[in-house]
């Protein structure tokens, strides 16, 4: 095994941060994600940083019908590690 040394230490989670932070990034410039995250701020009371691009969501059956875009086939499935418990 090869010694580090705090330099290339130092490089590596500058590197990590920076993948991290181009994540983030891209996230806040995906319009579905903006607006599906404005739905969530409205659909749970929580003041929207922007108001002026928050949707208004009516009260009624299945008017959060959006703000879920996946769900796993074994979401209901039993888990794991309740199993002993079963």
């Amino acid at each position: 095994m090869a010694a580090v040394s705090n330099n290339e230490i130092e490089n590596q989670a500058l590197k990590a941060e920076i993948i991290k932070l181009k994540t983030q990034l891209s996230l806040l410039q995906d319009q579905e994600f903006l607006r599906k995250l404005n739905l969530a701020y409205t659909a749970f009371g929580v003041a929207v940083p922007n108001e002026a691009s928050a949707e208004a969501i009516s009260w009624t059956p299945g008017a959060a019908k959006h703000l879920v875009s996946f769900i796993a086939d074994d979401f209901d499935a039993p888990l794991e590690d309740f199993a002993e418990y079963m």
